[in-house]
C-alpha cells in the first residue's frame, strides 16, 4: 500500500465505493457491455478515478468497501448514476432494476422514494435532461 493510498481522502474512498457499486449493477445482468463500459468510464473520470483506479476496481471490486454519503444531494447523484448504467445497454434487466433496489434502500431512501425517483429518473433520462437538471428538479 502506497503512502498517498494511506492518506487518501474520504471523499475518494467514498466515490471508489460508488463506483464498485455502479460497476456490479452492470454486472448483474450477467455482463457488462460496450455502452455500460463507456459509461462507468465517464462516471469514473467525472468522479476523479485515475485510469488505474478503474482498472483495479474493475479487476477486484471486492477489495472496496462502500461507504454511503450523507447528505441528500449526493444521494440523489448516486441513484441518478445507477440508473444511467442500468439504461446505458437499453434493456433494464430484472436483476439490475432488483439490486438498484437494493442500492436505494442502502442510500437511505424508503422503498416509496426508490420507486418514485426510479420512475422520475427514468423519464427526465430518457428526455434528455443532465444530471444538473434532474437533480434540480428531484432536490
Amino acid at each position: 500500500m502506497s503512502i498517498s493510498e494511506l492518506y487518501e481522502s474520504g471523499v475518494h474512498k467514498h466515490n471508489k465505493g460508488h463506483y464498485r457499486n455502479l460497476l456490479l449493477l452492470a454486472r448483474a445482468d450477467g455482463s457488462i457491455d460496450a455502452k455500460e463500459e463507456a459509461i462507468l468510464d465517464e462516471i469514473g473520470k467525472k468522479i476523479g478515478l485515475s485510469n488505474e483506479q478503474i482498472s483495479d476496481i474493475k479487476k477486484n471490486p471486492e477489495k472496496y468497501p462502500t461507504f454511503p454519503p450523507f447528505g441528500k444531494e449526493e444521494r440523489i447523484v448516486r441513484y441518478i448514476n445507477f440508473i444511467e448504467v442500468i439504461k446505458a445497454d437499453g434493456v433494464l434487466a430484472d436483476a439490475e432494476i432488483n439490486l438498484l433496489k437494493k442500492f436505494g434502500i442502502a442510500l437511505g431512501f424508503s422503498s416509496a422514494d426508490v420507486e418514485k425517483y426510479f420512475n422520475e429518473i427514468n423519464r427526465l433520462l430518457d428526455e434528455k435532461h443532465t444530471e444538473d437538471e434532474i437533480l434540480a428538479q428531484l432536490y
